[in-house]
């Protein structure tokens, strides 16, 4: 399993922060090399910091370690100490010995819920605001009248285009699959009898097709080990079908096209002229290099006026078996106040951080005051946008092992189904795929 301490104490959270924010590559990829760094300060002042026992917080998200000092910086009755874990939930449940508070993305499923205690008292005693929060997301986070998870970051899909006058899509604020076919259709230029400009494609991008899955009520959702809907699958594939033959002339057209032109990322083939559109997640945008950034205007994706909140939105809880709760209580009152929100996010600025990682924990912040009064201020191209909550649909609950199942089952079977050569019996072949990725991990 892989795991790093991060112990960090008063006073860190500056020479920690800029080596934190120091990689321009993306936050998954260098997640490691920065716990590595945080570690190695933290090591070097962990004999100035506090002698109670620590509270221990397990997460797989590395910005967590900065919160941690920032934290054990203000106050010194706690001191809270950050260990990463890759695989957040399977660490957990298998470990003997818990941590008092987790921190991560897929931590909703029935197995997992069991070992949270309800969170309710803290709206009270710690004065959590509990209206602060989006409450499309919050209710996510209750189960059986319980709040056993409060939301911390989420991320939106994003429609990307060049910023240029008039823009190829209207003044709201959503663009759905369909608004784009018009603009998209025009874009397209051939030479001769192939293309080299095309608008766009919903197939080009695995999560772009898992994005019209969604509009296409396939609804994935926890089962044994997931569930779905048949019709909502049958519905996405003739989506991608149909779009590739009405916009793009047919499928083999949009592959071609996609071989020959589309080896840069998908927003330097917008800004090259080669494309029209590129959807993208919001945590990816908003880490494009701001040279190329400030030439880029966006729409948040959704269909009906409805904008869906990405699967890996990260949670906080309690754990049931932990020891430290007091600190983690502590630890949780601190993180979800907007004033404390707002200053990481001024800190993240100062120290250059919001180079490699966006927002609060990667995301969105689940508070909308925060999105609405302080992301413009260190996101420029947030200014007169708002994430608006009744707007928003939360994801369904996925199982631990979503981001496996989505990589290597539900991607590659809706790439081959929408493609050239399409499985006689398209629902049989996702069961048969999906079989043989559960036996894989007996």
């Amino acid at each position: 399993m892989n795991a790093r301490d991060l112990s960090t104490g008063g006073g860190l959270i500056a020479a920690a922060g800029a080596r934190y924010g120091s990689s321009m590559r993306s936050t998954r990829t260098t997640a490691a090399a920065r716990l590595a760094a945080l570690s190695a300060l933290a090591t070097a002042l962990l004999s100035a910091s506090c002698s109670a026992r620590p509270t221990e917080i397990w997460t797989d998200r590395p910005e967590l370690a900065v919160y941690a000092s920032a934290f054990n910086a203000s106050q010194q009755r706690y001191r809270v100490v950050v260990r990463h874990h890759d695989a957040l939930s399977e660490a957990v449940s298998a470990a003997r010995r818990k941590p008092a508070l987790v921190i991560g993305s897929y931590l909703r499923s029935e197995s997992f819920r069991k070992q949270l205690v309800s969170l309710d008292y803290l709206f009270g005693e710690l004065a959590i605001n509990q209206s602060l929060f989006y409450p499309e997301l919050l209710a996510k986070g209750n189960v059986d009248g319980r709040q056993l998870l409060l939301p911390l970051s989420f991320n939106l899909p994003m429609v990307t285009f060049r910023d240029v006058d008039p823009a190829p899509l209207g003044v709201g604020t959503v663009a759905s699959l369909a608004e784009l076919e018009p603009a998209a259709l025009a874009f397209n230029r051939k030479s001769g009898r192939d293309y080299v400009a095309m608008g766009f494609s919903p197939r080009w991008d695995g999560e772009t097709m898992l994005l019209a899955a969604w509009a296409s009520g396939v609804s994935f959702r926890e089962g044994t080990p997931l569930a779905w809907s048949d019709e909502g699958l049958d519905k996405a594939l003739g989506t991608l079908r149909d779009w590739a033959s009405r916009v793009n002339g047919s499928i083999e057209a949009e592959d071609d096209f996609h071989f020959k032109y589309l080896y840069l990322p998908s927003y330097a083939s917008v800004l090259e002229k080669r494309t029209l559109f590129a959807v993208l997640r919001s945590d990816s945008f908003f880490l494009v290099p701001e040279a190329s950034r400030g030439l880029l205007d966006f729409r948040w994706y959704g269909e009906g006026g409805k904008i869906p909140v990405l699967g890996d939105a990260v949670w906080a809880g309690i754990l049931r078996s932990g020891d430290g709760k007091q600190g983690a209580e502590a630890f949780l009152g601190w993180l979800f106040s907007e004033a404390t929100q707002a200053e990481l996010l001024q800190s993240s600025k100062r120290l250059r951080l919001t180079e490699s990682v966006f927002g609060i924990a990667g995301g969105f912040s689940s508070l909308s005051a925060v999105n609405d009064r302080w992301f413009p201020l260190v996101y420029p191209a947030m200014e007169g946008r708002t994430v608006a909550g009744p707007n928003l649909v939360a994801p369904n609950i996925l199982p631990l092992d979503w981001p496996s199942i989505e990589a290597e089952v539900a991607i590659p079977f809706l790439e081959t189904a929408s493609g050239r050569n399409p499985p006689e019996d398209a629902r049989s072949d996702f069961r048969r795929r999906l079989a043989e990725w559960a036996s894989k991990r007996k």
